[in-house]
């Protein structure tokens, strides 16, 4: 999953070009195709992927509800930084940043030097995954949510932040690093196979 960066094949994908992937220490395998035209499948899911190392940076203040400049305040200072967000999640009265571990010191210092009184409190959550699960239509079938999170809860795995994109083939969600492959064999097992 990390052979090639996502920018450096946008011009292939703008162009809907196909693009094969081959293994270099097994060139006789035939590799992935990747391209623009999406096949239905018989299984839930697709793929899953995960992204370790990462952290919960959870900010709260009343003031979020009140001041709508307030959460694009408080990302616009971690921008500056030019610290990626992976993730964000948001109610009334807090919002959660998913980050890199390596991150959390700068961006906790980042919002303390431009709080004002505005942040109430800031937690962190060290050492979390994210969990990617890709396949069609996810988002607007009745119940698969669901499926996806029974059969977390049944690795015996807290969600501890819930990420669903704009795009209807992806959901996201981060678990304890230590869990996640727990997460990853159930959910390959239930919805994917072999």
């Amino acid at each position: 999953a990390k052979v090639l960066h996502p920018r450096t094949i946008e011009p292939v994908r703008i162009k809907r070009i196909p693009l094969k992937v081959r293994n270099s220490f097994r060139p006789e395998e035939p590799g992935t195709l990747i391209h623009s035209l999406r096949k239905k499948g018989k299984g839930l899911l697709k793929s899953v992927a995960t992204k370790n190392d990462l952290a919960i940076i959870t900010v709260s203040s009343a003031e979020i509800a009140y001041r709508p400049e307030l959460a694009a305040m408080i990302i616009a200072k971690i921008a500056e930084n030019n610290i990626i967000i992976y993730s964000i999640s948001t109610s009334l009265s807090t919002i959660a940043l998913l980050i890199d571990n390596a991150d959390v010191t700068s961006v906790i210092k980042k919002l303390n030097e431009f709080s004002n009184g505005d942040i109430e409190r800031i937690d962190v959550k060290n050492n979390v995954s994210l969990v990617c699960c890709v396949g069609d239509d996810l988002l607007s079938k009745c119940g698969v949510t669901g499926d996806i999170f029974t059969a977390v809860k049944e690795a015996g795995v807290n969600v501890e932040m819930i990420s669903e994109g704009a795009s209807e083939v992806s959901l996201n969600f981060v678990v304890p690093m230590g869990m996640v492959m727990d997460v990853v064999a159930i959910l390959h097992s239930k919805y994917i196979g072999e």
